[in-house]
């Protein structure tokens, strides 16, 4: 079932990070979930185990920067929402780490490298000191950590312009006119908006067609 939802739209930090990198050219989905609540699509994803291996990773990373003097907090402990005029950006750091003037946001990621990583710990940095304000003056550090070893994100990374294309984003999922829709047998597979309420939405074959031309 389909519900508008109530109050402001509310954006999920990962439904931004595929368009600002690039990667995602269908900004109507993450307007869709901004402003509606509904029945998802079974992609067939095993939650169950990623929670477990993501969990596993947050653990050994935890532990690694508290073997170096760090005071960590995690998942649910680092929930943010940041409220704009338009819109709610809403999002929660795997970990975060605190040790004298210093502060790190760590993101665990058990695939491959993307760019969409790099923009997730970017928001962060960018959203987390207007959240967290009694932590004014801290240096703010950031990292994606993958199997193969962490990626730095650096503070100066979160500038200006990094944080003028998140906001830009934002007021375009949050705004009360639907973005055009880019349907693509990509992005429709990892959509979790069903058909019945976008039907642009390309449905994968899942048996393959024959042709008789070669």
């Amino acid at each position: 079932m389909t519900t508008p939802r109530h109050g402001k739209p509310y954006v999920w930090v990962t439904w931004l990070t595929g368009l600002l990198a690039g990667e995602d050219s269908c900004v109507y989905a993450p307007w869709f979930k901004a402003h509606y609540k509904f029945d998802k699509v079974d992609r067939g994803f095993d939650l169950a185990m990623w929670k477990a291996q993501h969990a596993e990773m947050v653990n050994a990373r935890r532990a690694e920067l508290e073997a170096q003097g760090w005071t960590c907090t995690v998942e649910d402990q680092n929930s943010f929402k940041l409220t704009g005029e338009t819109a709610i950006l809403a999002g929660k750091a795997d970990l975060v780490g605190t040790r004298g003037p210093d502060m790190v946001v760590s993101d665990e990621k058990g695939g491959k490298h993307r760019d969409s990583d790099f923009w997730q710990v970017v928001i962060y940095l960018v959203a987390l000191p207007k959240v967290w304000k009694q932590l004014t003056g801290l240096r703010w550090y950031g990292e994606v950590v993958y199997r193969d070893g962490p990626l730095a994100v650096h503070q100066a990374q979160a500038n200006g312009e990094a944080a003028a294309k998140i906001f830009t984003l934002m007021r375009v999922v949050g705004s009360d006119a639907p973005p055009a829709k880019v349907p693509s047998a990509r992005e429709c597979a990892f959509c979790d908006i069903p058909k019945s309420d976008c039907p642009e939405r390309i449905e994968v074959e899942t048996e393959p067609v024959l042709v008789s031309e070669f």
